[in-house]
């Protein structure tokens, strides 16, 4: 099964790729202005990419959309281009727009070929997950 992990060129995502970073801690703020933090877990870097596959083609975009549903929340591998990192990563959410619709010619018959665009967001994973 194709996946997210640089092997397939058509599911490579479209730049600009958003990437958010942040660190989880626990504050204990005190009167004088004095606070002390601490890191909430050991693995207390949040990490989250937006990324989008802009014009494909629907089958392309079905095709992925497939590759979610079937994950159930299990996580996969994603490959950052930019970065060269390989993720490990879940997608929870994603929206389809169709932007296009263009008129395919087989001899005399008409079909729509329908291009969209597929967003989604990739949530770094640590140790084992579902």
């Amino acid at each position: 099964m194709a996946g997210f992990d640089g092997s397939v060129n058509c599911w490579i995502p479209d730049v600009p790729v958003a990437r958010e970073d942040n660190v989880r801690v626990r504050v204990a703020q005190f009167g004088d202005g004095y606070q002390q933090r601490t890191l909430d877990g050991i693995n207390a870097v949040n990490t989250k990419f937006a990324l989008q596959w802009n014009n494909r083609q629907s089958d392309i975009i079905e095709a992925m959309v497939a590759f979610f549903v079937a994950q159930k929340g299990e996580s996969f591998n994603y490959y950052e281009q930019q970065t060269q990192t390989m993720w490990r990563v879940v997608c929870d959410n994603w929206r389809i727009s169709w932007d296009i619709r263009r008129r395919h010619f087989t001899g005399f018959v008409s079909t729509p070929l329908y291009y969209g665009t597929l967003s989604a967001e990739f949530v770094r994973m640590y140790g084992v997950t579902a």
